[in-house]
């Protein structure tokens, strides 16, 4: 008889100790059993899942992405039909904000007009692109990445973005509109929304800090801004997608090849 376990974590971050601490700790609140694996035990607990001793009923895979001996056991539980939260191969999808952008669109919702660049690696000699629709001055952002890394503002030319592709050639790149938040007592109307097992949690956030502030019940009524969780709910499905792109009204992107 397999041992079971309602939810393992497998991590491998110092700084994810505390999250783990805190997901025990829920998880016994709710007479559930948690299994963190790590570096230390990834050996052993493979090793009991395929002799079939270890049974898991959810995996939250935050290791992954650092260290790629971890590959075996998300895979290990994908074929045995454990759900996994952070599984590979969506990721890896969504990571992508140049397919994220055009699967947004796809599903209806609004974007900055962009122009998807390939790979310096694969398309040095690009022929400039009709950058007037974006008006001056737009964005550029590598497709991969995240905390702001590889964003550059205040860009008004081509050979300003030739310059940025060569120092990343082998990501794609997107060049977009850029966009001017509406000012509220509150802030600057910038967010970050999260999405976490279909409970939607709005942030206001800071381009300069990075910094999360919670939107209250208060300010979502007074501000009118319940749109939120309905593109919160819509961008999950987006990112597992393999639709066709078509162009919604709302929204524009050009790729160049």
């Amino acid at each position: 008889m397999p041992q079971a376990y309602d939810v393992a974590i497998a991590w491998n971050w110092e700084y994810d100790a505390d999250f783990v601490a805190l997901l025990d700790a829920a998880c016994r609140m709710r007479g559930l059993s948690l299994l963190p694996i790590t570096p230390s035990t990834l050996a052993a607990a493979l090793e009991r899942l395929r002799a079939g001793e270890l049974g898991l009923r959810l995996l939250l895979d935050r290791a992954w992405d650092i260290d790629e001996t971890f590959y075996p056991l998300a895979d290990g539980c994908r074929e045995r039909g454990v759900r996994i939260l952070n599984d590979r191969p969506l990721a890896l999808r969504a990571w992508d904000k140049a397919t994220m952008h055009l699967e947004f669109i796809s599903a209806g919702l609004h974007a900055p007009h962009t122009i998807v660049l390939p790979p310096f690696d694969d398309a040095p000699y690009l022929s400039a692109p009709d950058l007037a629709p974006l008006g001056h001055p737009f964005i550029l952002k590598p497709a991969h990445g995240g905390g702001g890394a590889g964003v550059r503002r205040d860009l008004t030319g081509w050979a300003q973005i030739q310059d940025i592709r060569r120092e990343n050639p082998a990501d794609k790149y997107l060049v977009q509109a850029r966009v001017t938040p509406r000012r509220t007592e509150a802030g600057p109307a910038w967010f970050r929304v999260l999405f976490a097992l279909g409970e939607v949690l709005p942030f206001w956030w800071s381009v300069q800090t990075h910094e999360y502030r919670p939107v209250t019940a208060e300010q979502e009524a007074r501000f009118g801004l319940s749109a939120l969780r309905d593109i919160a709910r819509t961008a999950p499905a987006s990112a597992g997608s393999t639709s066709s792109r078509p162009k919604s009204p709302s929204a524009s992107a050009t790729a160049c090849s």
